[in-house]
């Protein structure tokens, strides 16, 4: 690990441990960018460790929010119903969306319900931009994970999504079904003001210790993509994901 990099990492003794850090990072950001500039956009990832950060926020934090002021988008959705249990932002929705006080214009999903999948890109795109304007957006805050195959959000091994000069791509042939899935890309989370990668479980150990070790290669694996172009990039591991 390199010593720039090293000073981003930061280790923690289980997923509880990094719940509670994460959601303490949000508040903090949030607050902070509230005051500056009277908002706070944050891109939401699925899977197990955020959820528990979810609960969090939604739970013992969330007095702590204003959330009128809170913009949350997604950075990735499997191209199902809202209604699916593979949804992302389903998965969400109970754990967080329904227990705090945001108004419903305040979340920006995917639409996978009533729009092919072109056109959901071209909603979303619609969507960051009546936040954003014409401009290449910055969001505040990105969160993301790692899956086992090195991918992150849906940018997946050998992806034409990791060549991608768009802001939002389709990826049909994911790995894991559902197999057409929507994401942001490299071009609209480097941009961001700060990027936190979360990563648990000694199942991922092999993986993120070439991630963090090894020549980048971001063909195999896309997280090494997430660079920041000038913002923050923090790595919250748990011990049991290291070797």
């Amino acid at each position: 690990m390199n010593d720039i990099l090293a000073k981003n990492v930061h280790i923690f003794n289980d997923v509880d441990d990094i719940s509670l850090s994460t959601a303490k990072e949000f508040v903090r950001l949030a607050k902070e960018s509230i005051k500056i500039s009277g908002r706070f956009c944050v891109v939401l990832a699925g899977g197990t460790t955020p959820l528990n950060m979810y609960k969090i926020l939604a739970d013992s934090m969330k007095n702590e929010l204003d959330w009128d002021k809170i913009f949350l988008f997604f950075g990735d959705e499997r191209f199902v119903s809202k209604e699916s249990i593979d949804s992302n932002y389903f998965m969400i929705k109970s754990v967080l969306f329904d227990k705090i006080q945001i108004p419903t214009q305040n979340v920006f999903s995917f639409n996978c319900d009533n729009l092919s999948v072109e056109d959901s890109v071209l909603d979303y795109k619609k969507k960051i931009t009546s936040v954003f304007g014409n401009v290449l957006p910055k969001f505040d805050l990105v969160l993301l994970g790692m899956g086992q195959d090195g991918h992150t959000a849906s940018i997946f091994p050998s992806s034409k999504t990791i060549f991608s000069k768009d802001i939002i791509e389709i990826e049909r042939n994911s790995p894991k079904p559902p197999s057409i899935r929507i994401t942001m890309t490299y071009e609209l989370i480097n941009n961001a003001k700060n990027i936190l990668i979360m990563v648990s479980g000694q199942d991922k150990a092999n993986t993120l210790n070439k991630v963090l070790n090894n020549k980048k290669d971001i063909v195999n694996l896309p997280i090494q993509g997430i660079e920041p172009t000038s913002g923050n990039l923090n790595w919250y591991i748990t011990k049991n994901a290291l070797i």
